[in-house]
């Protein structure tokens, strides 16, 4: 074989390993994207969770609140029959 021959063999091969190269570079680079789109949507749909769960949480503050000042209003209520029953006791001793 002439030494002509021997670089082209050697280009030839090279060109095969470069395309085989490429083939999985290319092959790899479709799974990354699939991949990267799985996540992004993971990631929104996380994002989703969180915007419920700070509503949810947000909901709960106001009914602990209206809950917090139903209970003032009853402690009231009943700070107001005791008053009412002091006063009717005192008003036995004093007659």
């Amino acid at each position: 074989m002439s030494e002509l021959d021997k670089l082209v063999t050697q280009i030839e091969e090279r060109s095969k390993k470069l395309v085989e190269r490429k083939r999985l570079l290319a092959e790899e680079n479709s799974q990354l994207k699939a991949r990267i789109a799985e996540l992004q949507a993971e990631v929104e749909k996380q994002k989703q969770t969180i915007n419920e769960l700070k509503e949810k949480h947000q909901v709960l503050k106001i009914a602990k609140t209206i809950e917090s000042e139903e209970n003032n209003k009853e402690a009231i209520r009943q700070l107001d029959i005791y008053i009412k029953e002091i006063d009717r006791c005192i008003a036995l001793l004093n007659s």
